[in-house]
């Protein structure tokens, strides 16, 4: 009976309009809403977006409902809750300048897992780049900068390309900028702790709230270089490991020809189509689309041309 369960889920997304958001996701989504959208939740157990599983006997269910009837889909489910939240966002303007916190400090404070995050950038805009870091040397020269709001002294920026890849840790001062459109994997949690948001007002006409004191504690001073690479379309057929860190493993392929490539299968895989159509066994994803591999078989094919990154939980 377990033989014929499914491989993969195929799930559908959630949309998320934010005041920073705009309609770069409409190549990738045909039914994407109208109004400022900044985020697609893919693949998400989240209370506050779920995604729906559309096909399988679990065809209807949310997420955290498969994960708990079916936990054999996932490694047996070792977790209390599914571990991670897969997004596309669209920064038509800039993001707030944030920080997340650790697991500890999170779940004392806000009772909820903290927030490690990565990037695959997707594209970016006519003046590319990130804000990542900081420049003061003690927790005090952090504090009185913010008091002072003495941001262009404070804040660090980076020149960012499409294919880049970061690896956001908790403590992290950072920002996506206008124009950037990424692929991020995370922690489930929505906890962000905002430091500075350029004084914007929400449709409502008010200022939207800063965290600055908890901001503070967390953030990690002096900054540490998170870790970056670049995906490498040139290598094909093969799983190129990105971003490895203590809560998930991201990796990439591509294939250019239609034939099956055999991947061994140890644990249930996250997966995002960003380029291309591709079959998984005879089930057609495209750009865009969000789906799990679950944990029932040794192994799985592709076949098509185009590009999936992949997500491995170490939960």
């Amino acid at each position: 009976m377990e033989n014929q369960k499914p491989i993969v889920l195929k799930l559908t997304p959630t949309f998320k309009e934010r005041i920073w958001g705009g309609q770069k996701l409409k190549p990738y989504y045909s039914n994407l809403p109208a109004g400022n959208i900044g985020e697609c939740w893919g693949i998400s157990a989240h209370p506050q977006g779920e995604s729906v599983v559309t096909n399988t006997e679990a065809k209807g269910l949310t997420l955290s409902q498969v994960y708990a009837q079916y936990p054999h889909w996932f490694n047996g489910a070792k977790s209390s809750s599914f571990p991670l939240l897969v997004k596309i966002i669209d920064a038509r303007e800039d993001l707030s300048v944030q920080v997340h916190p650790d697991d500890a400090y999170a779940q004392k404070h806000e009772q909820q897992f903290g927030k490690h995050e990565s990037w695959i950038v997707l594209a970016t805009g006519d003046h590319p780049r990130i804000q990542l870091g900081h420049h003061a040397k003690t927790k005090a020269d952090f504090q009185k900068a913010i008091e002072d709001k003495s941001w262009a002294t404070l804040l660090q920026y980076s020149p960012l390309a499409k294919d880049d890849v970061v690896d956001i840790a908790p403590g992290t001062l950072h920002a996506l900028c206008a124009g950037t459109m990424v692929l991020e994997i995370q922690q489930s949690s929505d906890v962000t702790y905002r430091v500075y948001d350029y004084d914007r007002r929400d449709k409502h006409g008010q200022l939207r709230p800063l965290h600055l004191s908890k901001a503070i504690e967390v953030t990690t001073v002096p900054f540490v270089p998170p870790k970056q690479t670049i995906l490498n379309r040139n290598v094909h057929h093969q799983l190129m490991t990105l971003i490895e860190n203590s809560h998930y493993m991201i990796e990439s392929i591509s294939i250019n020809e239609k034939k099956d490539i055999r991947l061994p299968l140890t644990k249930y895989r996250l997966g995002t189509v960003i380029e291309g159509n591709i079959w998984i066994g005879h089930e057609p994803f495209y750009q865009g689309d969000h789906f799990i591999i679950t944990s029932t078989h040794h192994q799985f094919s592709l076949h098509g041309k185009g590009m999936i990154i992949f997500t491995q939980t170490k939960n």
